[in-house]
């Protein structure tokens, strides 16, 4: 719960604080959006009526995609569309959701900076993996398509004062959290010795263009039976 969260993150900024200066590390993991989409009712009445909401601006199945990389929860089948009234209601919901873990993790944010710490914290927003929203008649995760394997990702590193409000193209994975981390906490990585996949992406914040980033290519697979 977020309760749980703020206490942890009360302890770890007390022990922060103490003279042994402990340094600490929470993480935090918020289960929306997902099934079922749960929200507070104070959260749906700031999201658009279902009427208002987009439709998928690609609803049709991959041309030529293979039968196995379709999964659905929502349309009738491979070739299908979903309703569209479904189709906004699903997508109401979703928006929904994500703006309820958005006001969490605000809440959480605002729990940092009152403790005083919010400064010395490095912070990270990711998702374990992204979500079809009836883009390529395909609903729920399962694909190694795009809108399944691409996740967000926001860094905020106060002392980088230079990437702040900066967004860059440079390609990174999950793989790569560990080690950047560790970088940007003065204890880089060494992949000779310890057995961490991954690179670490810690010099984007002095230099967000990616030049000097050496990541070509990410990554993604899904097993199937």
């Amino acid at each position: 719960t977020l309760g749980t969260a703020i206490d942890f993150l009360r302890t770890g900024a007390a022990g922060f604080k103490s003279p042994t200066a402990r340094p600490f590390w929470l993480g935090v993991g918020f289960t929306k959006p997902h099934y079922p989409q749960i929200y507070p009712e104070r959260i749906g009445d700031l999201v658009p009526a279902a009427a208002d909401i987009d439709l998928p601006p690609n609803p049709n199945f991959t041309t030529d995609g293979v039968p196995m990389a379709w999964q659905s929860e929502a349309g009738g089948g491979i070739h299908v569309h979903t309703t569209v009234s479904v189709t906004q209601q699903w997508r109401r919901s979703y928006y929904a959701a994500a703006a309820y873990s958005d006001s969490l993790l605000g809440e959480l944010l605002q729990e940092l900076d009152a403790l005083g710490v919010a400064g010395q914290t490095a912070v990270v927003l990711t998702a374990d993996h992204g979500w079809g929203l009836g883009e390529h008649n395909h609903w729920s995760k399962y694909t190694n398509w795009e809108t399944d394997a691409r996740v967000p990702m926001l860094v905020r590193v106060p002392w980088k004062q230079q990437a702040m409000g900066k967004r860059t193209s440079a390609i990174t994975e999950h793989v790569d959290i560990y080690p950047s981390l560790a970088e940007i906490a003065g204890v880089p990585v060494d992949p000779a010795v310890e057995s961490v996949d991954g690179e670490s992406w810690a010099g984007l914040l002095d230099d967000p263009s990616g030049k000097s980033h050496k990541k070509v290519v990410a990554y993604s697979q899904f097993p199937r039976c």
